[in-house]
């Protein structure tokens, strides 16, 4: 019979009971973080880390450990610019289909995709009727603002369908879906115009305001239900039938008419390095100021936070407003950030690097809020 204490010359087992022992993880035990699961021999004496990626943490009860960075975090470039920047700047962007797009205005390609790693996609080269200045969804479809008031809808693979011709209205910038349908504006030297999409090929005016040097629109956007538009001329909210009412002078002073967000059921608008809240039929200045700021270019809630983006030679490119002050929260080698999204939980955003070597790139936040 084999002697298993000695078997094959090794050293006897010791086989005396002990009153406690090791435990070691073969897959059969829940550790908790008052009984851990240690490394087998020869691996160290310490309690295997409770955290385990990717499929989650060794124990039910472990608390995750805060890997909050802090404030300013950078931006990551995601992807450079495509070809020559010159001519495919990217000017808004937009989430379709679970992807990211952005148009351009510029010689090159008018509709950019980003690949979801690293890069750049070109989709629609550019054309003298399909310079794209912004981009909205209606149903399933994407559509495209361009030069003129012209409207073009995307065939899904690489070319705009023209929509509607025009050949009355000035050049708008913003593109909107409301209630089902899509909107725009004329502006023009004596007065600003809403325009409707009939649905088929023309745009129908939904009310008019008059206002000297009305080409400003700076935003347009939905509060309580309502279109409103933020112009040179004040804030315009439209009755939803026929006439545009001024609701909210114009704020002179630092900057143009700014960007607006709806945040905590209340309507904010930026204006050069302010912040503005709407309060009755008046804007209220917020405290502080963004320091660093030559302009600021878009503002997002992004998960209950206020983040304002902007211009700053090699300073900093994104705000965070909260308990009426701002705090620096992106520093890096970004001269402008243009206009932001929210995607799968993180912030993007368009802009250019503080030498202007690489411009149209498209940057992620670093810090991820949820």
């Amino acid at each position: 019979m084999t002697n298993w204490k000695t078997y094959q010359g090794q050293t006897p087992w010791d086989l005396t009971p002990v009153a406690s022992k090791i435990i070691y993880n073969e897959g059969d035990k829940l550790a908790t973080i008052a009984d851990s699961v240690w490394h087998p021999p020869g691996q160290g004496n310490d309690p295997i880390t409770p955290e385990h990626a990717p499929c989650g943490y060794w124990s039910k009860d472990y608390v995750i450990p805060s890997s909050d960075p802090g404030l300013p975090c950078d931006w990551e470039e995601v992807a450079p610019q495509y070809g020559d920047d010159t001519v495919n700047r990217p000017s808004s962007l937009i989430v379709y289909n679970d992807e990211i797009y952005a148009s351009s205005y510029g010689l090159g390609y008018t509709l950019l995709k980003w690949n979801g790693i690293n890069a750049w996609i070109g989709i629609i080269a550019y054309a003298s009727t399909n310079a794209t200045r912004s981009l909205a969804t209606l149903g399933n479809y994407l559509y495209g603002l361009g030069a003129n008031c012209n409207l073009n809808k995307w065939d899904g693979e690489s070319s705009w369908t023209r929509i509607v011709t025009n050949t009355t209205y000035y050049s708008p910038t913003i593109l909107i879906s409301y209630n089902g349908k899509l909107y725009t504006y004329e502006g023009s030297p004596s007065s600003v115009q809403l325009l409707e999409w009939d649905g088929v090929t023309s745009w129908v005016s939904k009310g008019a305001y008059a206002v000297a040097d009305a080409e400003t629109v700076a935003d347009m956007i939905v509060y309580n239900d309502d279109l409103y538009l933020n112009t040179v001329a004040g804030l315009l909210v439209w009755n939803g039938t026929d006439t545009l009412t001024k609701i909210a002078d114009y704020i002179s002073g630092d900057g143009g008419a700014g960007h607006c967000v709806v945040y905590n059921n209340s309507l904010y608008m930026t204006k050069g390095k302010y912040l503005y809240l709407l309060d009755g039929s008046q804007f209220v200045l917020q405290s502080g100021e963004m320091s660093d700021s030559e302009n600021s270019l878009d503002i997002i809630d992004y998960e209950g936070k206020l983040l304002i983006c902007g211009s700053s030679t090699g300073g900093c490119t994104l705000w965070l407003y909260e308990e009426s002050s701002f705090t620096e929260a992106a520093l890096t080698d970004v001269n402008t950030v243009n206009t932001l999204c929210l995607y799968n939980g993180r912030l993007f955003s368009s802009g250019d690097k503080v030498d202007n070597t690489n411009t149209g790139i498209l940057w992620r936040w670093t810090k991820v809020y949820s």
